[in-house]
């Protein structure tokens, strides 16, 4: 019984200090993930939300990123965002952007929540063959003819905007 609560504290001391590097006799025999730092966001508002996700979900590599949401957050241009090569799941609702051109590249996207917009062109969407939920409603100044582009998607589900559905 006394070895079970000696084992015990030992993992406990041990999860509980994951974020510490460990040395014994000056040499270090553990240092902990360090955070992703390794990119460049122009826009303050979408940095502080990308920043405060990689703490919070402990993002050790751009890839790791599977999905952001900076939904409210006042996000306006997502260039640097590409660099997150591995997001599957983008939520950017109630924002003021109005170019998704950094969104072109990103091939495993699967999702993106885009109401609530400035949207004039979703072009640069069309080649994200991986894409299943598109939502485009709040998007006044989006032409709704580029919604064809979309339809050959087998399984998307396309929130279009009001003015698009007459």
């Amino acid at each position: 019984m006394r070895n079970f609560f000696s084992g015990f504290l030992l993992a406990f001391a041990l999860f509980g200090c994951a974020d510490y590097q460990f040395t014994v006799n000056d040499r270090v025999v553990y240092t902990p993930a360090q955070l992703f730092v390794d990119y460049d966001i122009g826009d303050a508002a979408l940095l502080n939300c990308v920043k405060q996700h990689i703490v919070d979900a402990s993002i050790t590599a751009a890839e790791h990123m599977t999905s952001l949401n900076c939904s409210h957050a006042g996000v306006a241009k997502l260039d640097g965002l590409e660099v997150f090569v591995g997001l599957t799941q983008l939520k950017l609702s109630n924002n003021d952007i109005s170019n998704l051109a950094a969104l072109a590249g990103m091939a495993q996207l699967q999702a993106i929540y885009l109401d609530g917009n400035d949207l004039r062109s979703i072009m640069p969407l069309r080649g994200l063959s991986q894409l299943r939920t598109l939502n485009l409603q709040g998007n006044p100044a989006l032409t709704c003819m580029q919604l064809a582009h979309f339809a050959s998607l087998p399984d998307l589900e396309l929130e279009a905007p009001v003015h698009c559905s007459d």
